[in-house]
């Protein structure tokens, strides 16, 4: 029931071409920064593969595999760039416009196939994964609001030398990157522990007891 997330870092890079002066040019970039978010969808699958599905991922669980909820984060930028060249021949580039977004390339949530659909437990099993969907997309709308901050910070300092072009804008893309990455950290601890909120004892316990009628008809634990 827990997150089953891979996060991907995807780079795309415009590099736009400035006259030859002795200095790098003035820091400061246009930015921006925003979230895909759909709807997740809501499908069924076995518990077995429910099941396996959570021992893949290191999950620590209790009872029943009555459902999943899945989610798949990546983080698209481009990124476009002022250059000089100085007098020794190094080039210095600055960021000219950034953009970034975070996006839900995976999240849905997958009811065992066992427990009649629409029935009593499948709506409890539904209203429980929902409530690991809402973790995920405040998360997510969390980390969008920290990345704008930390990314237009970055903008109006950062700048990159080096022997060529392509490799001032490869220092750029590393120096964003460590800027980008603790908060994408600080997202994923807070899913971490969302996540843990929900998925206790208790609330396992409580899954395993309502909706007795649908409870019998579920196949025994192997």
């Amino acid at each position: 029931m827990t997150q089953v997330l891979r996060l991907a870092l995807i780079l795309g890079v415009l590099l736009a071409s400035g006259a030859a002066r002795a200095a790098c040019p003035d820091t400061g970039a246009a930015v921006s920064v925003a979230r895909d978010d759909p709807e997740p969808a809501i499908g069924t699958a076995p518990m077995t593969a429910l099941r396996n599905q959570m021992q893949a991922a290191a999950q620590r669980t209790h009872g029943d595999h009555l459902g999943v909820t899945a989610s798949r984060v990546e983080w698209r930028m481009e990124l476009a760039a002022r250059y000089l060249r100085e007098p020794d021949g190094r080039v210095c580039a600055v960021a000219d416009r950034v953009s970034i977004v975070l996006a839900h390339v995976e999240h849905a949530i997958r009811i065992a196939e066992e427990i009649p659909p629409q029935g009593c437990l499948w709506r409890e099993v539904l209203v429980h994964e929902q409530r690991h969907v809402a973790v995920n997309r405040a998360t997510l709308a969390q980390a969008e609001q920290a990345l704008r901050g930390a990314v237009t910070e970055w903008a109006r300092r950062a700048s990159a030398r080096a022997a060529d072009a392509e490799a001032a804008t490869g220092v750029l893309q590393a120096s964003l990157r460590q800027a980008v990455e603790p908060h994408l950290a600080t997202m994923r601890r807070a899913r971490v522990e969302g996540h843990a909120r929900i998925d206790t004892v208790a609330e396992y316990d409580r899954l395993a007891r309502i909706c007795p009628g649908d409870q019998r008809r579920l196949p025994p634990v192997r």
